[in-house]
C-alpha cells in the first residue's frame, strides 16, 4: 500500500524564527532530601555537613554550576568518611547524577546504578523513599522499556502511600518521560488529567504543578481532537497566567494551541485573537522568518500517488495583519501542477502570528517549501 507523505520547510533563511509548534515544558523532579538529625551520618564531620548545606543553597538559588561543585565535594567527603553501605552515599550519588550534563552521561548512569543498589539494600520494594531515585533515574536512561518499568514502580508506590499530591507529581513525571516514546499509551495519556483532578481536590489553589497538569491534559485533548475541551482548558490557563506579573512560558504555547483548536472548530475569528497575541509577544527582529502557528496538511494528489510520483513546491506567501495567508507566487515546483494546486489549497488555510513593527501588526512575506514523497 502506498502512503503519500509531505514535509514542510520554512525556507526564508535570513534569520531564525521561533518554532511555535514545539514547546517544551520543563519536567518536575523530586529533590532528594537528607534529613539532618543527631543520628544521621551527615551530622558529622562538619566539612561534609557544610558542603551539603552549600549544595542545597545553590539549588535554591538556581545556580547549577555551584550546586554541581558542592555535590561533587559532598560525595568525595562522604566516600572518604562513611561506610560503603551507608544510605547517605546513595543520596549524595543521586544529587550529583542529576546535575551532570549529557557529556558525562556514563558517569551519571553509573552513579544512579550504584545508588539504586544501596536503596534496594536499605528499603523494601514498596518504600516511598524509592521514588526519590526511580524518577530521576528513569528520566536519564535511554532505554524506554526500563524507564517505563521504573516509572510504573514509582506509580505503584505512590498509589499505596496515601499521599495524593505525591501521586499527582509522579503521574506528571511518568507522562513527561513516556509521551514522546513508542510506549505512550491510553493509560499514560490519562495521567495529566488524573493529576489535575488530584490537585483540584487536595491542592491549595494555584501552583506550578497544578498549572502543568492543566496544560499537559489540555495538550492531550488537542492530540485526541477534542478541540472544544482543549479550548476551554487553554482559555482557563491564560486567565490564570494573566494574574501573574511576568510572562509565563505556557502563555505563548497556550495561544498557539488555541489557534489550532479554534481553526479545527471552524472559528477563525477566535483563532485570529490568539495569532495577534503571539505576534505581540514575540521579540521581532529585522528580516526574522515567520513560522506557521497552524498548518493544514496538504492532500497528496491521487493520480501522483497511484503512479508513484514525488513532488516539491516552493511558494512565496503573504501574511496579513491578522495572520491569514495568501500565496503570491510559485517560486519553484517539481512533479506537475497537481502538486502546486494541493500546496496552495493547504497553505492558504495556515495561520501565522503576524509580524509586529512599532507595536502594530503589519503585512509581511515569507516563503514555504513542501516536499511530497511516497513510502
Amino acid at each position: 500500500m502506498r502512503v503519500g507523505l509531505y514535509r514542510a520547510r520554512d525556507v526564508n533563511s535570513k534569520a531564525k524564527g521561533i518554532d511555535l509548534m514545539k514547546t517544551s515544558v520543563c519536567a518536575a523532579t523530586l529533590l532528594v532530601l537528607v534529613l539532618m538529625s543527631p543520628s544521621t551520618s551527615l551530622a558529622s564531620p562538619e566539612s561534609l555537613n557544610s558542603a551539603y548545606a552549600k549544595y542545597q543553597k545553590a539549588l535554591r538559588d538556581n545556580n547549577n554550576e555551584v550546586a554541581l561543585e558542592y555535590a561533587k565535594l559532598a560525595l568525595e567527603l562522604g566516600e572518604a568518611r562513611l561506610q560503603p553501605s551507608d544510605i547517605t552515599l546513595a543520596y549524595l550519588k543521586v544529587n550529583l547524577a542529576k546535575l551532570l550534563d549529557a557529556e558525562q552521561e556514563d558517569k551519571a548512569l553509573t552513579l544512579f546504578a550504584d545508588a539504586m543498589e544501596l536503596y534496594e539494600s536499605h528499603y523494601n520494594d514498596d518504600a516511598i523513599e524509592l521514588i526519590d531515585i526511580l524518577l530521576p533515574y528513569a528520566k536519564r536512561i535511554d532505554n524506554d522499556k526500563q524507564a517505563k518499568s521504573m516509572m510504573f514502580d514509582a506509580l505503584d508506590i505512590a498509589e499505596d502511600a496515601n499521599n495524593p499530591l505525591l501521586l499527582a507529581e509522579v503521574q506528571l513525571a511518568t507522562f513527561e518521560r513516556l509521551v514522546s516514546t513508542k510506549l505512550y499509551s491510553r493509560k499514560v495519556s490519562r495521567l495529566p488529567g488524573k493529576a489535575l483532578a488530584i490537585f483540584q481536590e487536595h491542592g491549595h489553589g494555584f501552583s506550578p504543578s497544578q498549572l502543568k497538569a492543566e496544560f499537559l491534559s489540555a495538550k492531550v485533548f488537542v492530540s485526541n481532537k477534542k478541540y472544544q475541551r482543549a479550548s476551554e482548558q487553554f482559555e482557563s490557563i491564560l486567565s490564570q497566567l494573566n494574574e501573574l506579573e511576568f510572562t509565563h512560558p505556557y502563555a505563548l504555547a497556550s495561544h498557539a494551541q488555541l489557534v489550532e483548536a479554534y481553526e479545527e472548530l471552524g472559528d477563525s475569528d477566535k483563532a485570529t485573537k490568539h495569532c495577534i497575541a503571539i505576534g505581540a509577544m514575540r521579540p521581532w527582529k529585522d528580516n526574522q522568518q515567520q513560522l506557521p502557528v497552524y498548518r493544514a496538511a496538504p492532500k497528496y494528489p491521487m493520480s501522483a500517488l497511484l503512479n508513484g510520483v514525488d513532488g516539491k513546491v516552493k511558494v512565496e506567501v503573504e501574511v496579513d495583519a491578522n495572520g491569514f495567508v495568501s500565496v503570491t507566487k510559485v517560486i519553484d515546483s517539481r512533479g506537475g501542477s497537481q502538486f502546486v494546486r494541493k500546496t496552495v489549497e493547504a497553505i492558504e488555510k495556515w495561520r501565522y502570528a503576524p509580524k509586529f513593527e512599532n507595536g502594530k501588526p503589519v503585512v509581511a512575506t515569507t516563503s514555504v517549501e513542501l516536499e511530497f514523497s511516497i513510502q
